[in-house]
């Protein structure tokens, strides 16, 4: 909602403006438009008939998801054009492995989706290991592809990884049986004990940054476990939680969803209250410029999303948050992931029978400089321009985005590339990294994780509500933490609570 909006808003909400603040009142206030705030926004709207207003502290609706339209340069949804690369959240799986995601995307929005298979229905992929280059066709292949001893010690730990994730209970992990023991330990130190070969390790700490955006050091065991568990297995997160992209980009369904709404751009929430004597909530926001209006949302009830550090940072609440949940929000980091994407003009690699994956455990030169573990095809499903995707991750993001400039990165990036798909790699017309960690209302990707000892100690704060005001956001999910299907199904819990509440009030 724009300020030439707000005039109508206030006849239509009854709110008034005093002083150049204006007032508004709802049954329910989200703070965030990304999918978690606006799946449940939709479903306390239509089905329950509730009146909801969503602030969103940015200039648009998407939260951690971003397109980009190559065919005009420029940031944000595009319904017609398919020329569109996401920056943020992208893949989405099918009916069964992602259902919250599936059945919001697909099935009440009505977008279609298309094939995001690594291979493009075809074609080889490079595998940079301690012994050479290898090609494989599938994920299976690739990991045979590997030194015979390396295959089978990976093969080995990630059996067990899957054996004990299956014992987390996804709604309270810090029960398990052996919470107090892995939540003790890194994910290193199980990595180290469980793995003799220097190339293993290297494997499985790539594993760990490919699900959290951060080293296996500073990681909770635990925390990994949960994670696998949260995507009911391995084979999920390496394979089928990227079977599909969404035609139009995975920012798009926000748009529509945020189009049927009363949302409230450029407004941080600076402070949350909360009244006893009449039970409800108050909402206050900042303009970001001296064009954008502030406002005071006052409801019965409020979803708050976002990043628990990111919570922390930007909102007071009054009363206070409680000991426990104030303390979790302080020791929840957020991983470092940026997605580079090099566009040329067409997908050459294609005619020369490559699929354009790219998978390394070994750094792109010599030792001392950043480890490039994982490239692939994302050209639009028009089929051009061509794009390659590198995912820059953990430590890698942090050494590229803090110590070399566009222009190197691109370089950089380039070259690794033409070592499997040669000298053509070199010609790319530009380099797309948008950097999350940069930007002041999200702070990093994919999303936060636990360090160790948080989850045994304070883990049973995360999801519980405080007062009238619930929580909602991919980490805060129980199924698909730190994906779009967990943000969906986190909204979903949210909205639930909410309702429950409402019916026994």
């Amino acid at each position: 909602m724009r300020l030439t909006q707000v005039l109508i808003a206030m006849l239509v909400l009854g709110c008034r403006m005093v002083r150049g603040t204006v007032y508004l009142e709802c049954d329910v206030v989200v703070v965030g438009a990304g999918y978690a705030g606006l799946s449940a926004a939709t479903r306390l709207k239509e089905e329950h008939n509730l009146n909801v207003i969503v602030v969103e502290a940015s200039n648009s609706s998407g939260g951690r998801t971003k397109n980009y339209n190559l065919q005009n340069g420029h940031f944000g949804p595009d319904q017609v054009s398919t020329q569109v690369v996401e920056l943020g959240g992208q893949w989405i799986g099918n009916a069964t492995v992602q259902s919250h995601a599936w059945e919001l995307i697909v099935e009440d929005l009505g977008f279609n989706v298309s094939d995001a298979s690594y291979t493009h229905g075809g074609g080889n992929s490079v595998l940079v290991a301690s012994d050479g280059r290898h090609n494989f066709t599938s994920m299976s292949e690739m990991l045979r592809s590997f030194p015979k001893h390396v295959s089978e010690e990976v093969r080995s730990a990630l059996g067990k990884l899957d054996a004990m994730a299956a014992t987390i209970d996804l709604a309270t992990p810090w029960e398990s049986p052996r919470a107090r023991e892995w939540d003790s330990m890194t994910f290193t130190s199980w990595i180290n004990e469980t793995c003799t070969l220097q190339e293993s390790r290297t494997v499985l700490q790539i594993f760990c940054t490919t699900l959290i955006a951060q080293s296996a050091d500073v990681v909770s065991f635990l925390h990994i476990l949960f994670y696998i568990r949260a995507a009911n297995g391995i084979a999920n997160l390496q394979i089928y939680e990227q079977q599909y992209r969404v035609v139009g980009g995975t920012q798009a369904p926000c748009i529509k969803m945020a189009d049927s709404l009363d949302v409230l751009y450029d407004a941080p929430v600076t402070l949350i209250q909360q009244f006893k004597t009449n039970n409800t909530v108050s909402l206050t926001t900042i303009g970001r410029a001296e064009r954008d209006a502030s406002y005071v949302v006052n409801a019965k009830y409020a979803i708050v999303t976002g990043a628990p550090p990111i919570v922390n940072r930007f909102i007071e609440f009054d009363p206070p948050l409680p000991y426990a949940k104030r303390q979790l929000f302080e020791r929840l980091p957020l991983g470092n992931s940026v997605k580079a994407q090099l566009v040329y003009k067409t997908p050459f690699w294609r005619k020369s029978g490559w699929s354009g994956t790219v998978v390394a455990s070994v750094p792109a030169f010599d030792s001392a400089r950043p480890l490039l573990s994982n490239c692939l095809d994302n050209t639009p499903d028009e089929g051009f321009p061509g794009v390659l995707l590198c995912f820059l991750e953990g430590d890698t993001s942090v050494y590229m985005m803090e110590n070399m400039t566009h222009e190197e990165r691109r370089t950089y990036i380039t070259k690794w590339l033409a070592e499997s798909f040669g000298p053509e790699a070199l010609d790319s017309d530009f380099l797309l990294d948008y950097n999350w960690a940069a930007q002041p209302f999200i702070g990093g990707a994919y999303s936060s994780y636990f360090p160790t000892g948080v989850w045994r100690q304070m883990g049973s704060a995360l999801r519980s509500p405080y007062g009238n005001i619930f929580w909602a956001g991919a980490d805060y999910a129980e199924e698909g933490f730190g994906y779009i299907n967990g943000a969906v199904e986190s909204g979903k819990r949210a909205v639930r609570g909410i309702v429950e509440r409402m019916r026994g009030a």
